[in-house]
């Protein structure tokens, strides 16, 4: 093999190692998401302990606006523990690595909180509430490191056992709490991958693109090119509406069609202006109003009268004694102000000389 020979030999061979690196940089970054834990522990002395803000509120509802907290696997079957749990009676719980250095009998050289490839769980947990006490209660929580108690194990996306927490805290149980894997991944622009709690993966086509922050499909509405809405809230069904009036690309809706219809001193047709006596009191109706919000309508004049369309979409004016313009405003389905107005003119009054 002559010198050039050699050398087109050796490049291929550095082409094909630094692609299998990067392919099996890409895959392990996918098979190890962050598995979010859920679901509720409980003690006899102290109550439940929250483990996610998701349902962490009354009726297990949602407080992730106002305290934002999770404890977390950092994968799934297998991972280490950190975040924080809440307990209306002691506070938090912490699960993070500095909080629990310190512990009173490290499993190995570790003394966070670990789940093994065969569902054991090791480590310890704490009270940040009792860091620095000096009556007695350390806060710490131990979760199965020691053999103080049964432990906790971990199966098929479920723990169970006990932990235990010392006199004051006392047994917790965490047979209500449950790994929820935050496995979703976008593997390209229009593809979504989610991993269950057994470790199977699916892919999922996304019609609308793959959210890369989230990692699922995007769901809601975008404008098509053609100028269309195209609305999904499953993956799998799009649903394609034309827009008459154009498509608005913040929401990716159909645009409503402008208002129309008019304050008139006629109930079945517009007219803009009316002839009365003096003290007459005229009746105005709202005519053919589309694409309005009747209950944002207002009436006012410059006579200073003012008021609302009834419910038959009638308006009687206080008695005129000088001509006066009464103007009928409302805001139409895209949020715009929308006006109306009627010229009421009193008739010539004569006098014989």
């Amino acid at each position: 093999m002559n010198i050039f020979g050699r050398w087109w030999f050796l490049l291929s061979l550095l082409l094909v190692f630094v692609s299998i690196v990067a392919l099996s940089s890409r895959v392990h970054a996918f098979a190890v998401p962050p598995t979010p834990i859920g679901g509720y522990a409980w003690s006899s002395n102290i109550g439940w302990i929250s483990l996610n803000c998701e349902e962490g509120g009354p009726g297990q509802s949602n407080v992730c606006g106002t305290s934002n907290y999770d404890v977390i696997s950092s994968g799934f079957p297998t991972g280490t523990l950190s975040g924080y749990a809440w307990s209306s009676n002691i506070g938090w719980v912490s699960f993070n690595y500095n909080d629990v250095q310190g512990c009173p009998v490290p499993q190995g050289s570790s003394c966070q909180g670990k789940v093994a490839r065969d569902g054991t769980v090791t480590g310890w947990a704490r009270a940040i509430s009792a860091i620095g006490r000096t009556d007695g209660w350390d806060g710490w929580i131990d979760l199965g490191s020691t053999g103080y108690g049964d432990g906790l194990t971990a199966q098929d996306g479920v723990l169970s056992g006990f932990a235990w927490g010392g006199n004051v805290v006392g047994w917790v149980s965490f047979s209500g709490v449950y790994a929820t894997p935050n496995t979703h991944i976008c593997i390209d622009s229009n593809n979504s991958q989610t991993t269950d709690t057994q470790g199977n993966t699916t892919t999922t086509d996304c019609p609308l693109g793959c959210n890369q922050g989230t990692g699922e499909c995007i769901t809601g509405c975008t404008c098509s090119p053609d100028g269309s809405s195209e609305c999904t809230t499953d993956p799998n069904q799009v649903a394609v509406t034309a827009c008459n009036d154009g498509c608005n690309q913040s929401t990716g809706q159909c645009i409503p069609p402008s208002a129309s219809g008019c304050l008139s001193t006629k109930q079945s047709s517009c007219v803009e202006s009316a002839l009365v006596t003096a003290q007459s009191k005229v009746n105005l109706y709202g005519v053919n109003l589309s694409n309005v919000n009747l209950s944002s309508c207002s009436i006012s004049a410059t006579n200073a009268d003012r008021g609302t369309l009834s419910g038959n979409s009638e308006f009687t004016t206080k008695p005129i004694t000088q001509k006066a313009i009464y103007t009928l405003t409302c805001t139409d389905s895209n949020g715009a102000p929308y006006t109306s107005s009627v010229s009421i003119t009193l008739i010539p009054s004569y006098r014989e000389l």
